[in-house]
């Protein structure tokens, strides 16, 4: 609960300490007085955005400061121990400066905070509920927190949400992979191009090598006819051959060497000239005979031999351009790889899709269940609180997607899994339905306050006295399930008055079996129900406008209920009137 409040230099409050009751606290006053100055106050020291122009006229800046006194179980103590913040026998103390120069600081237990902590933890200690356009009641996406915080789905809630956030990740991850397949297919179009201009060619290592010298050979294949010709002939054709005159130098090398033969080994000598000249003849007669010119096959060598040249330009070398050959099957492997890779990603989304739709249709049983009974408690509550025919409903539909997948369970439409935008959707009974955070379903509730109309949204037909009262019948019906502790009212009770006002008066009351209640009231039937009574008024005191907060006790209470009645003009009937209030409310 809210235990206690300081507030200096805002607005027109120049200091006050006030104390609060654990049960319904009530604020009056004049019109005008600054009745929601404190309310004002207290959002800003929960987290809310605040400005200079807040700041009292002449003061540097403005403080305000709430504590809290909580339950040891309240959720918000694992919140403060993840930021290592210790609270001292259960108090939370909330405060924030605001300076003149339009910064300002945000504290908790007097250690620096950032606002956007200050902030989370001010939304779970308290719930302000202004006039119409402010209250969330009329925000049609409020609707679905409303019943599930009654049905008590959050168990669920949080099994459907893992498979959620997993599908959202899956669905990044593939489309991450179809923003690289155009990139990939063109690649893959490369490659095939590539690896086939290599494969037809198909180079052998020195084949470029091997193949100049062929050509040159058969360019010049007549003059290699004449020239070994003219060798065989020195070597071995004829008595003035090399031969002969060797097998002549050869016999004399014999006489000599009968007579002296030191000359002996010449001879051995003169003999390996001759079998080496031999050789050579040899080699050259072979050569004639194999020695030939075809102009077809030259032009086909060196076309040849132009690709090849080709790819020693293209690669560097016919050897990296064999090697690029694997390098190119290795890739392309790859890139079939890649459309697997997508087909089996689309399927884990389609598979996790199914499953997604059936915990979205187990939660939206529950939810249509649970509305039944919800939608007769809040009939049952607003005629009670004086709205004499009332038919309140609670909408629970699907958004079915068209041109939705077909062949679900022969898994043949991977392609047309839905990774549009960031939509998530569902398959249910092989059709396909968004999905959302929370699951399926689109809730809105719908309501009819006269006898005989039909019911229409909420957003679109509520007056101002008919949205409080609703919101007060919500407030009761899910009271023990609100974790909220401080609920804060400013002028809630607006468009009803008289017998419905004790009615809005004691369901506020009833509020109080769970909760905290500040409300903000002209009523004196409602002002009647308070554990504690504020007053606030406005003075002038020299050239400055003060506004002060005074607590009232049994006695004051029954005249500010009088003044409530009457006016300013306090009567004798009224005093009775306001004592017989008091009297009806305990």
């Amino acid at each position: 609960m809210l235990s206690h409040l300081f507030i200096q230099n805002f607005a027109l409050i120049e200091k006050i300490d006030l104390n609060f009751a654990p049960g319904l606290n009530i604020i009056t006053g004049e019109t005008g007085a600054g009745k929601s100055i404190m309310i004002d106050a207290l959002q800003l020291a929960l987290g809310e955005r605040a400005s200079s122009d807040f700041i009292r006229a002449g003061e540097r800046k403005a403080i305000i400061e709430a504590t809290f006194q909580l339950h040891p179980s309240h959720r918000i103590f694992e919140l403060l121990k993840n930021e290592d913040l210790d609270l001292e026998d259960s108090s939370l103390i909330l405060r924030r400066e605001i300076s003149s120069k339009g910064s300002s600081r945000s504290f908790i237990n007097d250690t620096p905070v950032q606002l956007s902590f200050l902030k989370l933890v001010g939304d779970l200690l308290a719930d302000f509920h202004g006039q119409h356009q402010h209250q969330l009641l009329l925000r049609k996406e409020y609707h679905i927190k409303i019943l599930d915080n009654i049905a008590d789905l959050n168990e669920k809630k949080s099994c459907y949400q893992k498979n959620f956030s997993k599908i959202q990740s899956l669905i990044e991850q593939l489309k991450q992979l179809k923003a690289k397949e155009s990139e990939i297919k063109l690649k893959q179009s490369q490659y095939e191009f590539e690896l086939s201009e290599i494969k037809r060619i198909a180079p052998k290592e020195n084949e470029s090598d091997d193949l100049e010298k062929q050509i040159r050979i058969m360019e010049n294949s007549e003059q290699l006819f004449t020239l070994s010709k003219e060798l065989q002939s020195l070597l071995s054709q004829g008595d003035a051959s090399a031969r002969a005159n060797l097998l002549k130098s050869l016999k004399i090398l014999e006489q000599i060497s009968a007579i002296d033969h030191s000359f002996d080994v010449h001879i051995k000598e003169c003999n390996s000239a001759i079998i080496s000249i031999d050789e050579i003849s040899s080699f050259a007669n072979n050569y004639l005979q194999n020695l030939f010119f075809e102009p077809a096959l030259l032009d086909a060598m060196r076309e040849r031999l132009l690709l090849l040249k080709g790819l020693q330009k293209k690669y560097g070398s016919l050897e990296i351009a064999i090697q690029r050959v694997d390098d190119l099957e290795k890739e392309l492997k790859m890139i079939v790889n890649f459309d697997e890779e997508i087909k089996a990603k689309a399927l884990d989304i389609l598979n996790l899709k199914i499953e997604l739709g059936k915990q979205g249709e187990e939660i939206s049983k529950i939810r249509k269940d649970v509305a039944k009974n919800f939608e007769k408690s809040i009939e049952d509550y607003l005629t009670y609180l004086g709205i004499s025919h009332p038919q309140f409903k609670v909408t629970i539909n699907q958004e079915k997607i068209e041109n939705s997948i077909e062949n679900i369970k022969s898994k043949e439409s991977l392609e047309l899994v839905n990774i549009d935008g960031k939509q998530v959707s569902v398959i249910i009974n092989e059709k396909e339905y968004k999905a959302f955070s929370d699951g399926i379903d689109l809730v809105e509730f719908f309501i009819s306050t006269n006898k005989g109309e039909i019911p229409k949204p909420l957003v679109q037909v509520a007056s101002g006295g008919e949205v409080s009262r609703i919101m007060l019948a919500l407030k009761n019906i899910i009271a023990k399930s609100d974790e909220l502790n401080l609920l804060i009212f400013d002028e809630i009770d607006s468009g009803v008055s008289g017998r419905i006002a004790a009615k809005v008066g004691r369901a506020m009351k009833n509020l109080t079996n769970h909760h905290q209640v500040i409300a903000i009231t002209h009523l004196a039937q409602i002002a009647a129900y308070a554990d504690l009574n504020i007053f606030v008024e406005k003075f002038e005191q020299g050239n400055a406008t003060f506004t002060k907060l005074n607590l009232l006790n049994e006695d004051e209470k029954i005249i500010e209920l009088a003044r409530l009645l009457s006016g300013e003009n306090i009567t004798d009937s009224s005093i009775e009137a306001a004592k017989h209030l008091l009297i009806s409310s305990s």
